[in-house]
């Protein structure tokens, strides 16, 4: 089940100029001032807004990784995030996690073409 995202101080906002396609997961276009999924085309906010508000989360165990994957972290306080498009469910970003921990800061400057 996924949950709206607490955010705290962390944001994923891009800075830069023209469009592009950020790990087939993201359309970002400067021009058209917007980020849209890579999966179902949703517009999901301007490039300068926090992304991290327009997401979902999925958390779940480090066993969801699969085999071997994530075998040398203490499961008892690690666990996976999920980041997905509210709309289709498509993966946008992933991370492990330590419980409790802030989420990372993120502000990427990318020249677009």
């Amino acid at each position: 089940e996924s949950v709206g995202l607490v955010t705290g101080d962390a944001t994923i906002t891009f800075l830069g100029s023209g469009a592009l396609e950020f790990g087939g997961v993201l359309n970002i276009d400067f021009d058209a001032d917007k980020i849209s999924c890579g999966y179902c085309k949703r517009a999901h906010c301007r490039p300068g807004d926090n992304l991290l508000t327009h997401l979902r989360e999925v958390n779940s165990s480090l066993s969801a990784a699969g085999p071997v994957r994530g075998e040398d972290y203490d499961r008892g306080r690690f666990h996976l995030r999920q980041l997905i498009c509210p709309e289709c469910g498509g993966m946008v970003d992933v991370e492990v996690a330590f419980e409790g921990a802030p989420r990372s800061l993120t502000k990427i400057g990318i020249e677009g073409t």
